[in-house]
């Protein structure tokens, strides 16, 4: 999905339930598929093996939390504008064990969120931050 289509949670919501088969999916920036959006398509999408959520998506804690509980199949994340702190890059990192590739386009570091990826972070082969 291209770059501001703007399709918003109802369209992140459609796409999920009637395309549960997707292994690959890529939202590009501000298409503000919120948290409900994020979450919908965690839970519908559980074959996903690679994934990218561009900026201005606003998926939130929340969004990041259902990623990381429902697309255990996932090899590749990224998440573009990414508040990275404690505990969401712990949460998709012990939920995600099949990750190798991880891409945070953050917003903000902090430094227990960076220690922690640091920590974490053993079976990546890959981390772009």
């Amino acid at each position: 999905i291209g770059d501001d289509s703007n399709i918003g949670e109802a369209g992140a919501k459609a796409l999920a339930e009637r395309c549960k088969a997707l292994t690959t999916l890529s939202i590009g920036n501000g298409n503000n598929i919120g948290q409900a959006g994020a979450r919908a398509i965690a839970e519908h999408c559980t074959t996903l093996k690679a994934l990218t959520i561009g900026n201005e998506n606003s998926i939130g804690e929340a969004g990041a939390q259902a990623i990381a509980e429902h697309c255990r199949a996932l090899t590749s994340l990224s998440i573009g504008g990414w508040k990275v702190v404690a505990p969401e890059p712990t949460t998709v990192i012990d939920h995600c064990k099949k990750l190798t590739v991880l891409t945070i386009g953050a917003r903000e570091m902090k430094k227990d969120g960076t220690l922690m990826l640091a920590v974490l972070c053993k079976s990546l082969t890959s981390l772009s931050i």
